[in-house]
C-alpha cells in the first residue's frame, strides 16, 4: 500500500510538473502553482525528483523560497492573481448559472486572500 501511494505521488507530481512548464510557456496559465504542487507531492515521495525541482536553474529558487520561507516574489503574486481573474471573470462570463458564478467568486476571493496573505520575497 504504501509502495502504491508513492507512485501515486510521484506520477501526481510529474504530472502538476508538466502543467508548470506549461503554464511557463503559455499565457493565461499559471506555471508557479503547479511547480508548487508538484514539489510538495515529492517531498513525499521522491528525494530525486524534489532535488531535480527546487534546484532546477529556472523554477527552482522559486519553489525553494516558497518552501523554505513561505515567501513568493511581487512578480509572481501579481502573475498568479491576473491569470486567475481573467481566467474566473472568461468562465463567469460563459457560465449562466447563478449558484456556479457564486462559487467561483468565493473561491476567487478566498484564493487571493491566501496568495496576498503570502509574504513577499525578492
Amino acid at each position: 500500500m504504501k509502495r502504491a501511494r508513492r507512485n501515486l505521488y510521484i506520477g501526481a507530481g510529474l504530472f502538476f510538473t508538466g502543467l508548470g512548464i506549461a503554464g511557463i510557456i503559455l499565457p493565461l496559465m499559471p506555471g508557479t502553482v503547479f511547480l508548487l504542487i508538484a514539489a510538495s507531492l515529492f517531498v513525499r515521495s521522491s528525494e530525486k525528483w524534489h532535488a531535480w525541482l527546487v534546484n532546477h536553474p529556472v523554477w527552482g529558487r522559486t519553489v525553494r523560497d516558497f518552501q523554505e520561507n513561505k515567501t513568493i516574489s511581487v512578480r509572481n503574486k501579481v502573475m498568479i492573481l491576473g491569470m486567475m481573474w481573467t481566467s474566473l471573470a472568461y468562465s463567469i462570463y460563459r457560465v449562466e448559472m447563478l449558484w456556479l458564478d457564486g462559487l467561483l467568486m468565493s473561491v476567487g476571493t478566498s484564493l487571493t486572500y491566501y496568495i496576498d496573505a503570502l509574504r513577499t520575497g525578492e
